[in-house]
Parts: structure tokens; C-alpha cells; sequence
């Protein structure tokens, strides 16, 4: 492991240009996102080391000796703040990291967030709900109260009324579904591990379908279960732009910014019939992927 994270350290004479990933654990998105650095056809060697917490004050000195030619792509939350603790010289691209995670000052940092930008959400949530006017919003407030607020202030933005309820762990969240059952038109989920984990599933499918309130899915998985909708990334795409960046560091800037990924959108048909709504051929030819 030390091996390939010092290959390009102030130690190594003629380094040559490389890319080091640092992941954080199992993720799908991380290894989708890897497959797509590894893919992107730069030439530019590609490494990767997994953050074990068991060794990391030595991944940290030893991330701290690379030079301005190794570019460092975090995947994860653990992964940024290793790099963040170690401060390498050379450009660092923090890929798939949550908004909650430390911030990142350094001028040699660049951020690539694992949501996709709540505009582009929000968009699609007018344009497949049209009437929808009252938005509820779980989140759990020991790690995503910085999201929420976010997430709050766009949703009044666009006209929208916001129903926040902080599910603090899975036995909050019963009577949180509870107070939004008669009062909202739309659940809008965001990447929350507490609100939105593989626990709370069947609760809130059963709150949806009970009180007729759709669900805006943080993932395409929770759509294929029944949420009526989500946009999402397409990860491996997401880690081509971040091995885009990185070599464009390495460059020094000298070649144009590659474009960003384009947000993806699935629905679920049955739901949407579920729910008495219907969209036209042209709307739907509009989304990525459909749900019979």
C-alpha cells in the first residue's frame, strides 16, 4: 500500500504524472465512480488505496510526501478527510463527498459533491408534480443539518412551502411521518443515512401509498422499490469528470475544463399510476430510465 501512495512522493526522483484514489469503504457509487477513473483513457497511471482506519496516521504521512505530480482523488467522506489531515502539495479532487464533510480551503482542492445540485432536483420535481406545493424533508440533524438548511432555503426559492422533521434515529421517525401525513404533497428525500436508510424503507413506502404522498427517492434503487422518482448521478461518469480534473491539474491548467456530468432521472410508471398521475410520451421521453 505505502508503495503505491510514494511512487509519487518528493522521495521518488523523475516521478512521473499520476493519479492516486484513495477510497472509503463499499460503497456502489465509489466503485462505479473507480471504474470510471480507471476508464477515462488519459494515459495517466491510475492507483488506488483504500482508507483502513487501522493504518491511518501512516497513510496520512505518507499522502503528505507526494508532489505536485500526483494528483490525489478522494471517493468519500473518510477519504477527504485523510487528504485534508495530510495536505499534499499536489492537486486534490474530492469526489462523491457529502456537503457535512470538512471544508476544504486549499487552493489545490477542488470539490465534486455525491448529491446532485438541488436545482436541477427541484426542476424535475416541478416538472413531474406540477401541483405539488407542500415538501416534507426528514434529515437527521447530528450530521445533515448544514443539507437541510440548504435544501430549505432552495425549496422556498422556488415557491415551494417546507415542512422540515429532524428523525434523529429510526425511532423518530414514526412520529415524523406522522405530523407531515395530512399536511404535505410531496416527501423530498436527500442522502441522509438516518432518515433514508434500508430500515426506514418499509415505513415510509407504507406512509406513501397509506396517504397518497409520493417520494422523491435519494437513489434509483429506492425508485425500483417503489419511490416515484429520483435523480441521481451516473457514478462511473462522475469519476471520469473527477479523472478529468486531475489531469487537467496536473496540467496545470493549461487544457479547458471538462463539462460536468449530466444528472440522470428514473420514474417509477406504476407508482405514478398509483397515484392517479399521467405523464405524456414527450415528458417521458425526457427521463433516462423507466420503471414499469
Amino acid at each position: 500500500m505505502l508503495a503505491a501512495i510514494v511512487a509519487g512522493s518528493a522521495l521518488a526522483e523523475a516521478a512521473p504524472k499520476r493519479i492516486l484514489v484513495l477510497t472509503s469503504g463499499g460503497e456502489s457509487s465509489e466503485h462505479e465512480a473507480l471504474a470510471g477513473i480507471r476508464n477515462h483513457g488519459t494515459g495517466v497511471p491510475v492507483d488506488s488505496v483504500h482508507s483502513d482506519p487501522k493504518s491511518e496516521d501512516t497513510l496520512v504521512s505518507a499522502l503528505a510526501q507526494n508532489n505536485r505530480d500526483t494528483a490525489v482523488i478522494t471517493l468519500g467522506s473518510k477519504a477527504q478527510q485523510l487528504a485534508v489531515r495530510a495536505a499534499p502539495s499536489g492537486p486534490v479532487i474530492h469526489c462523491l463527498t457529502d456537503r457535512e464533510s470538512d471544508s476544504v480551503a486549499a487552493a489545490n482542492a477542488f470539490v465534486v459533491p455525491d448529491e446532485v445540485p438541488i436545482a436541477a432536483r427541484l426542476t424535475w420535481l416541478k416538472r413531474l408534480l406540477p401541483s405539488a406545493r407542500n415538501v416534507g424533508l426528514l434529515f437527521d440533524p447530528a450530521t445533515n443539518a448544514g443539507r437541510a438548511q440548504e435544501e430549505l432555503a432552495a425549496l422556498r426559492r422556488e415557491g415551494l412551502k417546507a415542512f422540515p422533521e429532524p428523525v434523529r434515529d429510526h425511532t423518530a421517525l414514526p412520529p415524523a411521518l406522522s405530523r407531515l401525513a395530512s399536511t404535505i404533497d410531496v416527501m423530498h428525500a436527500i442522502t441522509d443515512a438516518t432518515a433514508f436508510s434500508p430500515e426506514s424503507l418499509k415505513p415510509l413506502f407504507l406512509f406513501s401509498f397509506r396517504n397518497r404522498i409520493p417520494i422523491s427517492g435519494p437513489t434509483e434503487e429506492w425508485v425500483r422499490a417503489g419511490a416515484l422518482f429520483a435523480v441521481t448521478w451516473d457514478f462511473a461518469e462522475v469519476g471520469a469528470y473527477c479523472a478529468a480534473i486531475a489531469v487537467r491539474a496536473l496540467k496545470e491548467g493549461k487544457t479547458p475544463m471538462p463539462a460536468p456530468p449530466r444528472p440522470r432521472v428514473t420514474v417509477n410508471l406504476n407508482t405514478a399510476t398509483q397515484f392517479g398521475l399521467r405523464w405524456d410520451a414527450g415528458l417521458l421521453r425526457t427521463v433516462d430510465r423507466v420503471y414499469p
